[in-house]
């Protein structure tokens, strides 16, 4: 990993963690019994509010020229994506190979 990374992440790492969260949060919202019949209130009530503020916290330092857009892409946009697929290949993956269909 890039050194420059390292510090920026050593030195902002509070403000990144709001949008590393947001993956878990909307995974634990899906996961809640009888919002499936709400899916409009799950996504414009809940999802998308969080998503806006979670992003707006976490782009303070980009929006402040402390961090480059480069850096705050890659902390702020991959990383979620990653954790995302992370934890949807996790639980879907291991469903999959604990089901024993072939």
């Amino acid at each position: 990993m890039d050194a420059q990374i390292l510090t920026v992440l050593k030195l902002h790492w509070k403000r990144f963690l709001w949008v590393w969260t947001f993956p878990f949060l909307v995974l634990g919202a899906l996961l809640v019994p009888g919002l499936e019949r709400y899916p409009r209130l799950l996504f414009f009530g809940i999802g998308l509010p969080v998503f806006f503020w979670c992003y707006y916290v976490a782009s303070k330092p980009v929006r402040e020229r402390r961090v480059s857009i480069g850096q705050g892409m890659i902390l702020i946009v991959l990383a979620p994506i990653i954790i995302w697929a992370t934890l949807i290949f996790a639980i879907f993956g291991l469903a999959i190979l604990t089901s024993g269909a072939r």
